[in-house]
């Protein structure tokens, strides 16, 4: 909404600033592995390699629940979201609720890395049309977000830095997708 108008946002632009948005995040509690995976996706999607921006952003989301949780270690998507159930990192939603959303919400992006972007093909090469490219590179945003989220709340000393003055990183809120004021955007 702008100005008490619904106006159609252009999807790309949407996208872009989720994804920057996630970028600037990463950089700012100091993820860069996973942050450096991010910009490897974005990269691969520009250069049309889409299984590409799908594996990376698999591995980002990998990358950001490994730095949340100090893991060291060679482990997969699954596991991790378990641990991070098995941790307390999902213990402000109802106990009944917390296995279902780890299992299908969390680990939808690790489905599509190792369906559509983790593994061989086979003889032919299968194509991958963009639109599932640019979900996975969303999904992975907006998870690493979350688990950001989730990690400053658990540890306040990490820093949320958007620059070298020091300046604070908000989370994104409805508000800054519905909600301009009469200055512009926030």
């Amino acid at each position: 909404m702008l100005d008490g108008q619904f106006v159609l946002l252009d999807a790309v632009f949407v996208h872009e600033q989720i994804v920057a948005s996630s970028q600037e995040t990463l950089h700012s509690v100091r993820f860069e592995g996973a942050a450096q995976e991010m910009l490897s996706a974005q990269h691969d999607l520009t250069d049309q390699d889409t299984r590409g921006a799908v594996h990376n952003a698999g591995k980002s989301f990998e990358s950001t629940m490994k730095a949340a949780l100090s893991e060291d270690g060679h482990l997969a998507a699954r596991p991790l979201i378990d641990a991070l159930l098995a941790s307390g990192w999902l213990d402000d939603l109802p106990e009944e609720l917390r296995g279902g959303f780890a299992s299908q919400v969390m680990l939808a992006l690790p489905w599509m890395r190792n369906h559509l972007g983790g593994h061989g093909q086979g003889r032919d090469e299968l194509p991958l049309p963009e639109p599932y490219a640019r979900l996975a590179l969303g999904l992975a945003a907006a998870f690493n977000e979350f688990i950001v989220g989730l990690a400053v709340e658990r540890d306040s000393s990490l820093v949320r830095v958007t620059d070298q003055r020091s300046s604070l990183v908000e989370p994104l809120t409805e508000a800054d997708f519905a909600s301009v004021s009469s200055t512009g955007p926030r």
